[in-house]
């Protein structure tokens, strides 16, 4: 076929014409094209390179001097000839091993087309309206296939063993009963021609969430990767250790010469350089193997000790910052001191995850005995900002208590740390991990 209508056939299975972008990829597209005519073609191969647009632009295969860019032009090629319509596609040659040369887009060669490697998953992003419930959505005039299923999975498994599936929609057509719907483009790329029904979109091998800011709770500041709360009030280090894990958070500890200076000077904004700050290195299980901060003579690991520190003196087993610089000492685990917790950054999202049943179902459950705070919200969406703004929130459950009233429930606990034991079935309850 002509370049174009390789090109129309490959858009077909959502994919492209190939380029080689490596040595390695050429060698393998050569063999594989070789191998489908037992190592005899009888003609050439047509790739993306192209200059159709602009004479001389050629689009995806760089020219000679091209820097560090991979090329595999065969010599003096791509002449063109100096007519614009006489060579604007490139091709590999069977007479030369698949050097590239370029040729009139009208001839009639073989092809090979190329797509991204799709990543396995059993779980589906779903998308709510703006009041925050689940959008019972489909997408219309783009399905290029239809046919039963058991639930969700079914359905994912057909769009992924189908090229021309970009999403799917999955239709209850009766009590469970369910038709698989594949779509031949995503959302996106379809537009807005959504139809109200009894059934959902799905994205496929979506990640769930859509990362669009990085944020802290309210009162934490934020440095490189880690968000950072200042204890104001003194405790001894194993109080200060629990206050920090009440917040889904640790004892802070320097890792770098940077990290320490932030946080010293974050701690000099309302103390003294003469108050001490508890961090989290400790030698309390063996006295002499310092948990999180090494000694001196451990190779390629910041360490910031003062003098002669440690020492142990008289069963020192807990670290601080003081000196008036930050310097590290050791220092009895029951002494006062104000401290620092420490917790990664936090993402921003307005997409959040639900699973589904063995079915394929979306799950009504939620986890229970884990809730820390309550509160009536619009949809999920709120919910989700509570949970964000709350330090101890790990996920939350929304449970709609009468028809557009709906009530958040914080969790201290992801499903994984709390475990299975504690997800009960409760009907109109959906949890969220945040």
């Amino acid at each position: 076929m002509d370049w174009y209508q390789a090109n129309r056939t490959c858009a077909e299975s959502r994919a492209k014409l190939a380029v080689p972008n490596s040595q390695d990829e050429q060698e393998f597209l050569w063999e594989f094209f070789l191998s489908a005519f037992d190592q005899n073609p009888t003609g050439d191969l047509w790739i993306g390179c192209n200059d159709i647009e602009v004479e001389g632009t050629w689009k995806y295969c760089p020219l000679r001097d091209g820097a560090n860019a991979y090329q595999n032009w065969d010599n003096r090629e791509p002449n063109d000839k100096g007519d614009v319509r006489y060579a604007d596609c490139g091709h590999m040659k069977t007479i030369t091993d698949g050097k590239w040369d370029d040729h009139p887009c009208s001839n009639r060669k073989y092809a090979a087309c190329e797509r991204p490697i799709q990543k396995e998953t059993t779980l589906f992003c779903l998308e709510t309206n703006p009041a925050g419930r689940i959008a019972s959505l489909c997408l219309v005039d783009h399905i290029a296939k239809e046919l039963p299923v058991t639930g969700v999975l079914a359905c994912s498994k057909a769009c992924r063993s189908d090229p021309r599936c970009g999403s799917f929609n999955l239709l209850e057509i009766g009590p469970e009963k369910m038709q698989c719907q594949l779509n031949n483009a995503t959302r996106q790329e379809a537009g807005s021609k959504m139809n109200h029904m009894f059934a959902v979109l799905f994205a496929l091998g979506t990640v769930c969430g859509l990362y669009s800011a990085s944020i802290c709770p309210p009162n934490w500041q934020q440095y490189d990767e880690s968000c950072y709360l200042l204890i104001t009030q003194p405790m001894d280090w194993h109080q200060a250790n629990r206050t920090c894990v009440q917040s889904r958070a640790k004892l802070a500890v320097p890792n770098s010469q940077d990290e320490q200076k932030f946080l010293w000077d974050f701690f000099l904004i309302d103390h003294n350089p003469e108050d001490n700050l508890w961090i989290g290195c400790n030698d309390i299980e063996v006295v002499g193997t310092w948990k999180y901060c090494p000694l001196r003579n451990e190779p390629n690991a910041y360490q910031n000790w003062h003098d002669a520190e440690p020492n142990d003196n008289g069963g020192q087993d807990c670290v601080y910052m003081s000196y008036g610089n930050g310097k590290w000492d050791d220092d009895g685990c029951s002494k006062l001191k104000y401290a620092a917790c420490e917790r990664p950054i936090q993402k921003e999202t307005t997409l959040f995850c639900l699973e589904t049943n063995p079915a394929g179902r979306i799950a009504s459950a939620c986890l229970v005995d884990h809730i820390v705070k309550q509160l009536p919200v619009t949809g999920v969406l709120a919910c989700g900002k509570a949970c964000r703004s709350d330090p101890r929130c790990g996920s939350f459950n929304l449970l709609e208590i009468d028809p557009g009233k709906m009530q958040c429930q914080l969790n201290n606990a992801t499903r994984q740390e709390a475990g299975e034991l504690f997800m009960k079935e409760i009907q109109n309850c959906y949890f969220f991990n945040l």
